[in-house]
């Protein structure tokens, strides 16, 4: 049966409202709302073939029951700012990635999922700067990552049963949105957006990854209220601060903070120069009023959006889904037709959601023959 919350999730992957969607496919705004509402009401073959070119979705995607199941809010990075187009299309892109890690689990065994217990809304209202920071300690000892500087936390994330998905927003609100969170069946998803500056990107992982493991509790009623929601940010920059620069160094390394000094441990660390200089404000290593100049002079020299050493470094990328893709082609006996006809998704569109190599489903060759010696 034709599902219209199937049809719902995907104008929201695209960005389209139905009016816009009655528009292109030269139908009443009302037939579009009955699509999605009336369960009787299923368009017809050839309207179907348009809808899925447009949507980028295949026919049979839209017959399908959802595989994945929304356990938390979703938690937005930059919320306030952040359009209702922008959260759609983000929110999506992780359901997505969720069903298709639910299509793959059925054949492979993704790796254990390694983090500190969630806390429940308790522990939550008892929550201080000193346990956000033990929360990161915890999470980095679970890692085995001890003190040292984390050369890739997307590396690191997958090998720890966080699946991340990094792609185009594909709106000019992009800006405005940094990275999305949420736990689908038991299973931690992270998007944050692609081509961003290397050290923002680490620190947009890494507050999403405070996020799960510090509010998933938080019902969104209380999500969306602005105190809150200003709380809940500020916790997940702290423990984004602290995992990927635990203060225990920090404290040795930020004795005599310069800007030159910043630069330095920038390199060393990937952190960005702001997240340094918000450190030696929360080690209480500067004074305000010092910490105020050093923010005025970054401001000064035009480094808020631009730091030095952001055009050098290299961003990370996930390789998770790529992994997964090559062990059913070359040992599971799948050719990826099958496998694309299993996601319901047309190739390009599962490149750039999984982080393939462009043009990597575009040759649908079958799967090797595995001959042994009798």
């Amino acid at each position: 049966m034709f599902n219209g919350n199937r049809l719902l999730l995907a104008l929201e992957s695209q960005g389209f409202t139905n009016v816009a969607f009655a528009n292109l496919m030269d139908v009443n705004r009302s037939t579009v709302t009955r699509w999605i509402n009336d369960t009787g009401f299923t368009p017809k073959p050839d309207v179907l073939l348009k809808m899925s070119e447009a949507l980028k979705v295949n026919i049979e995607w839209f017959y399908r029951e959802p595989k994945a199941s929304l356990q938390t809010v979703e938690f937005y990075r930059s919320n306030a700012s952040t359009t209702k187009l922008a959260r759609n299309i983000a929110k999506s892109k992780l359901l997505f990635s969720a069903e298709i890690y639910q299509i793959f689990s059925e054949w492979i065994g993704f790796p254990e999922l390694k983090l500190p217990k969630s806390l429940t809304m308790n522990e939550w209202y008892r929550l201080d700067d000193k346990k956000i920071d033990e929360l990161a300690k915890e999470c980095r000892t679970l890692w085995g990552l001890g003190n040292e500087p984390i050369d890739n936390l997307i590396s690191v994330a997958e090998s720890n049963g966080i699946v991340v998905i990094k792609d185009e927003l594909g709106t000019d609100a992009s800006e405005h949105m940094d990275g999305v969170s949420a736990w689908y069946n038991d299973v931690p998803f992270v998007f944050i957006i692609k081509d961003t500056p290397a050290v923002r990107s680490r620190f947009d992982l890494a507050h999403e990854i405070g996020h799960l493991i510090m509010h998933k509790a938080i019902p969104i009623e209380d999500y969306n209220k602005k105190d809150i929601y200003k709380k809940i940010e500020n916790q997940a920059h702290r423990f984004a601060n602290e995992l990927l620069y635990p203060s225990e160094v920090a404290i040795d390394e930020l004795f005599y903070p310069s800007l030159e000094r910043f630069i330095q441990l920038k390199m060393k660390w990937l952190v960005s120069i702001q997240a340094i200089l918000r450190k030696t404000r929360d080690l209480e290593l500067v004074t305000e009023d010092e910490y105020i100049k050093f923010y005025k002079t970054i401001s000064y020299k035009k480094w808020r959006k631009n730091e030095p050493l952001d055009d050098e470094l290299v961003g990370e990328q996930p390789t998770l889904f790529k992994k997964v893709f090559e062990m059913l082609l070359e040992n599971g006996g799948f050719s990826k037709k099958t496998i694309i006809d299993k996601i319901a998704l047309p190739p390009k569109r599962i490149e750039h959601l999984l982080s393939l190599p462009v043009g990597f489903l575009s040759d649908n060759t079958q799967a090797k023959i595995q001959l042994r010696i009798l």
